[in-house]
């Protein structure tokens, strides 16, 4: 097991994974990605930009997160109680054959302390009102709800997380 910044050579993995997920999601019914986001040139972008870290298992590339200061601009209307600078999380994803075995969990817990190591004094993130998953493994984490955004042309709503880190 281990957690290392994204490298270019890395991307076709990334974007398999990607692909898995999407596929997984939308055959239990859940439609949060699609071919319109997240994309391959997004993924190359956060690589480029030196933002991507992927989760390895037996040195496979099993799951991977992006993680940055870039705040959507729906961020300006959310109660966020702790300043800057923060890290938000984007574009958490694990492999469908390795979900459910704490990846997702040991990821955030990696954001914390990476986000702690530079200073930040939070982490802010949002998902799906229906996202369960997500939503109960933030819980779990000690995320609070500060309140919803709402994306261009997607009818449901986004809560927004924050932790302080100590």
């Amino acid at each position: 097991m281990g957690i290392r910044r994204a490298r270019e050579e890395d991307i076709p993995r990334l974007y398999t994974i990607l692909k898995a997920v999407v596929h997984h999601m939308h055959q239990v019914g859940f439609d949060q990605w699609n071919d319109d986001y997240p994309t391959c040139d997004i993924l190359e972008r956060d690589v480029t930009n030196g933002t991507c870290y992927l989760y390895t298992e037996d040195e496979t590339i099993v799951g991977f997160i992006t993680l940055d200061d870039e705040q959507p601009q729906a961020y300006d209307n959310v109660d966020f109680r702790f300043g800057l600078p923060c890290l938000c999380v984007h574009r958490l994803a694990i492999d469908p054959a390795y979900q459910r075995r704490g990846i997702a969990r040991t990821i955030m817990h990696f954001a914390e302390s990476h986000a702690k190591d530079i200073g930040c004094t939070a982490i802010r993130l949002d998902t799906r009102e229906d996202n369960q998953g997500s939503l109960k493994l933030y819980k779990t984490l000690d995320y609070v709800h500060r309140g919803h955004i709402h994306y261009p042309g997607v009818v449901y709503k986004f809560p927004c997380m924050e932790k302080k880190l100590l």
